[in-house]
């Protein structure tokens, strides 16, 4: 209230006052001075205002009922008859001329008689003064609003008394300033106690986050990392189900199940479970695709009525209501998506979403250290590598070379013999020449470590290596009977790349892909970009890979011929220009390796 209403109020009891007996005043007096210092709530002030005024005014009945938090109706607070029942009344802005609704519209008191044969006098009021004949409505104005309406009914009509009219006016400025102050009183705590409860929330969300960057910072691995987030955010949201899914790294940015789990009862989640590990997602589908395709967390308050929930409908009952999900980021990429569930629908919170966004970014920074420990160790161990190939060659190839020659004299010389090839000496001489032969091939792949750290970068458009490498690679693949696939999309960004050296690499996958499918097939190059980096993958319907087998260890091979050097070239070729290689494999389905190339952005060319 305002201190010119304060003012006006004030002059409003003073003209009111003056005009009242000296005992009336003082009753009053005594009423405003207990409700000054009382520090009653809204229904106490209430039956405290009733009671005075039945007893002041000399009536048989009174009530107080104040405006809901809507403005549209008069709620029941107390009354001097069963005021546990009056307080389930409600009378409506637009109830006609019932008395307390009457003061309300028009701001004054209202005086209704005769009520017996007043229709619009509800029902609940006649069921609990059916005698009452006559009814006396002020209303309560605080801070320049009516906040509730006083009134007062007799058994009998007592015609025009306007030392009664200026008594229950006063008597209602009286209690519209002690339920005002109530009403703020109640309003303030309210408030306190909601700020407690955010500022708990608030504090509870910042230990969140607090824990899972310690535990991000001393992780070993990204899977304890992972671990650990999924457990704090059951633990803090209660929610009982919590899950990773990771992407497959192909061109339909596919995600599976990283089979890391949070479960609070797993026997009763099983279906849940089950179904999850068997479904693969795709950006835009389903929760997780959702959150990969945006890049944000997402919230739905009921997956069973989610048009873009499949697992929902792949099971009758999967146990889970309300989810979210939110993505791990490394830069621009999502390299994880967090999602969890509770079996009942709830409504999103911001803060708590807004926080999980926080937590993502924490978590990829366990996967940016990763990555950077895997790229450290990997270059180490190549460039030892790349040292012992060059020793190597130099000691070796000098001699070879010599003896590649011998070789050839020797059999020359024994092709002129009348034995020819039945001949010992010959047959023995062209084993020998194939397996010189066999180690210029090695001693030429070991050259490549010795200067694979000297790259010629340049910006390049992958697109124009994919088409040299089919160019070299389309005579041997229409001899086998393999068909080519290529699908690269217009407007790949450049990336910073020796154009030699990705050529080798490529070239090397397209062979081990050709001589996985000797009796045809389909070879099937791809492309595309992934945040900051640029994505192929080279493609068969092979055989496969055999699982656990080390294809990027030097000098490892499932083939009768070959070095076992190819795709730990390929691995060295790719780590030289700060990118990876990885793949999947399918025994009888085939394999797919996927390179990834940061992508070139603009800076100084090498």
């Amino acid at each position: 209230m305002s201190g010119d209403d304060s003012a006006r109020q004030g002059q409003v009891l003073q003209q009111r006052t003056e005009a009242l007996p000296t005992a009336a005043w003082e009753s009053v007096s005594q009423l405003a001075r207990d409700l000054a210092y009382s520090s009653a709530d809204v229904n106490a002030v209430a039956q405290t205002v009733c009671s005075w005024a039945q007893r002041l005014l000399g009536a048989d009945y009174a009530d107080l009922m104040v405006i809901d938090p809507g403005g549209t109706a008069l709620i029941g607070v107390a009354n001097t008859v069963d005021t546990d029942a009056f307080r389930q009344e409600r009378i409506d802005i637009g109830a006609g001329a019932v008395p307390a609704a009457l003061a309300w519209q028009q701001r004054r008191t209202v005086v209704v008689k005769n009520l017996p044969s007043t229709p619009v006098v509800s029902e609940p009021v006649r069921r609990r003064s059916p005698h009452l004949q006559e009814a006396w409505s002020v209303p309560l104005v605080s801070g320049g609003r009516v906040i509730g309406v006083l009134s007062v009914g007799y058994c009998t009509q007592g015609g025009d008394q306007p030392e009664r009219t200026r008594l229950l006016g006063l008597l209602g400025d009286t209690a519209a300033l002690a339920v005002g102050r109530a009403q703020l009183a109640e309003g303030l705590q309210t408030l306190n106690v909601d700020f407690e409860q955010q500022v708990g929330k608030r504090v509870g969300l910042i230990r969140l986050l607090q824990e899972v960057t310690v535990a991000a910072n001393e992780a070993t691995s990204v899977e304890e990392a992972l671990r650990f987030a999924l457990d704090r955010v059951c633990a803090h949201t209660g929610w009982p189900i919590g899950h990773v899914y990771v992407p497959l790294g192909d061109a339909a940015g596919t995600l599976v199940s990283s089979l890391l789990w949070h479960l609070d009862d797993p026997e009763r989640f099983a279906t849940f479970r089950q179904v999850t590990e068997a479904t693969r997602l795709t950006v835009g589908v389903g929760l997780p695709g959702r959150v990969l395709a945006s890049g944000r967390p997402v919230w739905v308050v009921d997956v069973t009525h989610d048009s873009n929930f499949p697992r929902a409908k792949q099971a009758e009952n999967i146990g889970v209501r309300a989810g979210f999900a939110f993505p791990v980021m490394v830069g621009k990429e999502v390299v994880a998506v967090l999602e969890f569930f509770s079996p009942q629908p709830i409504t999103p919170d911001e803060p708590l979403l807004e926080l999980m966004g926080n937590i993502g970014t924490q978590l990829g920074r366990v996967f940016e250290r990763e990555r950077a420990e895997q790229k450290l160790r990997m270059g180490e161990r190549l460039a030892v590598l790349g040292v012992t190939a060059a020793r190597v060659v130099h000691e070796i190839a000098n001699p070879l070379n010599g003896m590649y020659t011998t070789v050839q004299l020797l059999e020359r010389r024994f092709a002129k013999s009348q034995e020819g090839e039945s001949n010992f000496l010959t047959v023995t001489v062209r084993d020998l020449k194939h397996e010189i032969t066999r180690l210029r091939s090695l001693l030429q792949e070991l050259r490549v470590f010795a200067t694979l750290s000297r790259l010629q970068v340049a910006p390049l458009d992958v697109a124009q290596v994919v088409a040299e490498v089919l160019a070299i690679e389309a005579r041997l693949c229409v001899a086998q009977g393999i068909r080519i696939e290529r699908n690269l999309p217009t407007g790949l960004p450049l990336v910073m790349a020796d154009r030699e050296k990705l050529v080798q690499a490529l070239l090397h996958l397209c062979r081990n892909a050709l001589e996985a499918m000797p009796h045809g097939g389909t070879l099937t190059l791809r492309g595309f970009s992934s945040g900051m980096r640029v994505c192929l993958q080279v493609s068969d319907t092979g055989m496969g890979i055999p699982l656990g087998l080390k294809v990027f260890e030097p000098f490892t091979t499932t083939k009768a011929v070959g070095t076992g050097l190819g795709l730990t070239i390929v691995q060295q070729v790719v780590v030289a220009h700060g990118g990876t290689v990885t793949y999947a494999s399918e025994p009888g389905q085939g394999t797919t390796f996927t390179l990834e190339l940061p992508v070139w952005t603009g800076g100084e060319k090498g």
